[in-house]
């Protein structure tokens, strides 16, 4: 039978809880005794739910964990900037010996979204995996160098497929618009498209590359000012832009949604398949977070102990593009490309070390 379930601790503001439930009473004392929940909390990336692509795939997998164990609690919250991120997740430690979580409590999962809390990781030394109170970090960089389980999905082989198909679509003038040249993530997804790109036959340069910010935690909540860099990509010439900027992004499928019919550049979705909000987004580089996330939690949850670090990448099938409805006839002409790109992706991450 399913409950109404929520956990006997302060939740600050901004903290909201979902879990499996239905109709049912709330749960008693005596059910509680026999729980054995699973909690987990989720600390997005600041202002980072609603973005329509990498945070939103995430909380989409917890969604559908939900649905598959009863024994499942999941808190998000999405802080407005690092010092609160701070607080919440020192909140969550302090409670690890409290009798009153603990008595129902069976583990919990703490889960970073994004691979620039590797700061606080690291000014952190405490906050690693112990009995009954893990970590995972998605995105992350972790290379056994910390005590967390870590989950990446390196975009280099997925963005080299989409600088293949780009070229093939006729598209000699491209650019690409990072959220901020910091992250290793973001530079992955330029080096791969640049490469994709050029090894078919494109031209492309340093000048090519835009920045919306020049911090690590900056340039993924501008979509104002894409919007406005839209309007000059558009007047310089470019035929595609390659958009790498979380939920900034949606600065450019507005602007290509206002202006389709004024023959404005394509583009394309990043992380989930965003080809209804722009008839100019020939295709998305898909990510699937949501996999991951609902994979990690069935594993943990059967109380058997994960891989510490892994990575995925398009030869797994975790990254991809997904070409859009009005180009699903020139789809299998790409069987070549995919197979390029996997290859390019399998040396790169070999070179790299995350092989």
């Amino acid at each position: 039978m399913r409950h109404y379930f929520s956990l006997f601790f302060l939740i600050p503001f901004g903290l909201f809880l979902f879990s499996a439930c239905s109709n049912s009473s709330p749960v008693s004392t005596e059910d509680t005794e026999q729980a054995n929940f699973y909690s987990v909390l989720t600390v997005y990336s600041p202002n980072g739910l609603g973005d329509l692509s990498y945070n939103d795939n995430i909380y989409k997998g917890f969604r559908e964990a939900l649905k598959a164990h009863e024994n499942l609690a999941v808190e998000a919250y999405t802080p407005i900037d690092e010092d609160d991120a701070e607080k919440v997740i020192e909140l969550w430690f302090a409670e690890k010996d409290n009798p009153a979580v603990n008595d129902f409590v069976k583990k919990r999962l703490l889960v970073l979204t994004d691979a620039s809390f590797e700061t606080l990781l690291e000014n952190h030394s405490d906050w690693k995996n112990s009995d009954g109170n893990e970590i995972l970090w998605l995105d992350s960089r972790n290379l056994d160098s910390l005590d967390v389980y870590s989950r990446y999905i390196p975009l280099y082989g997925a963005s080299h497929l989409a600088g293949q198909v780009i070229h093939e679509f006729g598209v000699k003038k491209a650019a690409c618009v990072l959220a901020n040249p910091e992250l290793e993530p973001l530079e992955q997804s330029l080096e791969g498209f640049r490469d994709g790109f050029k090894e078919s036959g494109g031209t492309f340069d340093a000048n090519d590359v835009y920045y919306l910010a020049t911090s690590a935690r900056a340039g993924f909540n501008m979509a104002d000012s894409l919007y406005r860099l839209s309007y000059k990509l558009d007047s310089i010439g470019y035929r595609f832009v390659f958009p790498v900027a979380g939920g900034s992004s949606a600065g450019i499928l507005r602007y290509t949604r206002e202006f389709a019919d004024s023959n404005t550049f394509y583009t394309c979705g990043m992380d989930s398949d965003q080809q209804t909000y722009s008839k100019r987004v020939a295709f998305s580089v898909i990510k699937r977070m949501d996999t991951v996330v609902k994979d990690f939690v069935n594993q943990w949850m059967a109380d058997s102990t994960p891989e510490l670090t892994k990575t995925y990448g398009l030869l797994d099938g975790y990254a991809d593009i997904v070409i859009a409805d009005a180009f699903k006839d020139a789809e299998s002409k790409y069987a070549k490309q995919r197979e390029i790109a996997a290859k390019a992706e399998e040396n790169y991450l070999k070179k790299t070390g995350r092989r």
